[in-house]
């Protein structure tokens, strides 16, 4: 699967404008395109003016036709003045765990955490890593509430830049899982392995 990121740095005077245009752009793109599987706005929690879209599309062919569509050809014309500067990331989906309904619902909608992090892997020490990363996303589904999307991409140009993309239920469940036990158990096993976190954005999903 194919997956897009897309970070976004839009004009503080514009905000308003671009974030009425992406919300009629993702839901109008997972309602046409069958082979759009998941496409998440997220807004930056220190700065507003900071946007993520995250992007799943189940083929190259169902890319191509997003690339294609009506409601894409609108939002680029329609936020060509708005966005400062636009960071987008091309990955293939490697693994994703889900809730799977263990999960409450979140207590708060508009307040859902996201995590997009940024990894550079020590390219020797890639398999390992994502063997270990694999099994720390299974560690929190079985031993943790409140994360109801887990999922590892890695960039299509540059195999060992791994992206992290998670969506929680609520900051308490969020803030549990930070410095918990399978956190320091997942630091452990991977010291060395990462060469860079060049860049982690924490945000509340927003469509």
């Amino acid at each position: 699967m194919h997956v897009i990121a897309v970070e976004l740095s839009i004009k503080s005077e514009k905000r308003n404008a671009f974030l009425a245009e992406v919300k009629r752009h993702a839901p109008a793109t997972l309602k046409d395109e069958p082979g759009c599987q998941r496409f998440d706005v997220s807004v930056d929690q220190a700065d507003p003016n900071k946007v993520i879209l995250y992007e799943i599309y189940a083929s190259e062919a169902a890319l191509e036709q997003h690339r294609q569509s009506p409601s894409l050809k609108l939002y680029m014309a329609a936020t060509a003045d708005l966005v400062a500067a636009r960071a987008p990331h091309f990955a293939l989906r490697r693994f994703v765990r889900t809730a799977e309904g263990k999960t409450a619902p979140p207590p708060d909608p508009a307040r859902m955490p996201v995590l997009f992090i940024t990894l550079k892997v020590n390219p020797a020490k890639l398999d390992a890593y994502l063997r270990e990363m694999e099994k720390h996303a299974d560690d929190i589904q079985a031993e943790e509430e409140g994360c109801l999307f887990f999922d590892i991409s890695i960039d299509k140009a540059e195999p060992a830049t791994v992206y992290l993309y998670e969506l929680w239920a609520s900051e308490a469940m969020l803030a549990k899982h930070h410095g918990g036990a399978g956190q320091k158990r997942f630091f452990a096993a991977t010291e060395g392995m990462v060469a860079e976190r060049a860049g982690r954005r924490a945000a509340f999903k927003l469509a």
